[in-house]
């Protein structure tokens, strides 16, 4: 359900409906979790840890179904009233379906790693750190939201110059507004983890790696969107999916010799991998007609 929710989202933000998509993304499952609690706290009804799982899966599928209907409305609209220049072909909507499944799952390949290799003392050291960096990834979200339709809209037209332009000027804004807040969470590691409990100032170099594998993400932009928007998810499943085997294929050794913050680098490589890969076929986007990738 979550994974289709993503792709729904995704698309919706794709044709203009950004604020339908983000209402649909943040808004409507905390509202109904937070009503689902008040008729608990009231004595409506007992709230139980399975009651509460099941709600959280009913909203996300409820969530989901409004998606695609408001998806489906959208694309009918679209192709009643202007014909289409550009158009995701059955070929390309299985790897950006896949995409999505992958970026559901990547915030967790840390924490599937973790439990086999560190005490449950440490996973919060790494889970803390790793919350705090995350903070940036709304600001990314909403900069995908508005450059994403940009990005479909230049392919559409063939203008790779245009998309040079607009791709560097998307990377101005990601740098701006990410790398400051990353650079404050290096700075100040020590008190922010202090606000925690003094013993959460253990993760301070965990929490300075993985907001350097951030920056480093953060400095090549939005290269997962652009190629989503383009017509080249295929690109991007491709980068993901090497990324993932090279965090597989490094943790281990940087985990023996650097133990959790060896963790915390082999994320932080593969993200920035990730990109690198991205950014090649990106750049091909701005000298290679679509048709010739």
């Amino acid at each position: 359900f979550y994974a289709g929710l993503k792709t729904a989202v995704e698309a919706l933000k794709g044709i203009g409906r950004a604020a339908a998509a983000f209402s649909l993304e943040f808004n409507i499952i905390p509202l109904i979790l937070l009503v689902v609690a008040a008729g608990a706290t009231i004595g409506l009804w007992q709230l139980t840890l399975q009651a509460l799982i099941f709600a959280y899966v009913a909203t996300i599928a409820f969530s989901a179904a409004i998606a695609i209907f408001l998806l489906q409305k959208s694309i009918l609209y679209f192709d009643h009233e202007q014909p289409r220049k550009y158009g995701m072909g059955r070929q390309e909507l299985l790897p950006f379906w896949f995409v999505q499944i992958i970026n559901s799952l990547y915030g967790a390949i840390p924490y599937l790693v973790l439990p086999l290799l560190v005490s449950n003392r440490k996973i919060g050291y790494f889970s803390v750190a790793y919350k705090l960096v995350s903070v940036v990834g709304t600001l990314i979200t909403v900069l995908a939201s508005i450059y994403g339709p940009i990005f479909a809209t230049l392919a559409s037209r063939s203008d790779p110059s245009e998309l040079r332009r607009r791709y560097l000027e998307s990377l101005c804004l990601v740098i701006g507004l990410t790398i400051p807040i990353l650079a404050g969470l290096v700075i100040f590691a020590h008190p922010i983890l202090k606000l925690f409990g003094n013993e959460f100032v253990a993760a301070q170099t965990i929490l300075v790696v993985l907001a350097a594998g951030r920056m480093g993400s953060a400095v090549l932009g939005l290269t997962e969107i652009y190629l989503n928007m383009t017509g080249m998810a295929k690109k991007e499943l491709h980068s993901a999916l090497i990324s993932i085997i090279f965090f597989l294929t490094i943790v281990y050794p940087l985990f023996i010799t650097y133990n959790l913050t060896g963790i915390a680098v082999a994320f932080s490589m593969a993200l920035f991998c990730r990109a690198a890969i991205s950014l090649l076929f990106v750049r091909r986007t701005w000298t290679t007609p679509k048709g010739a990738m």
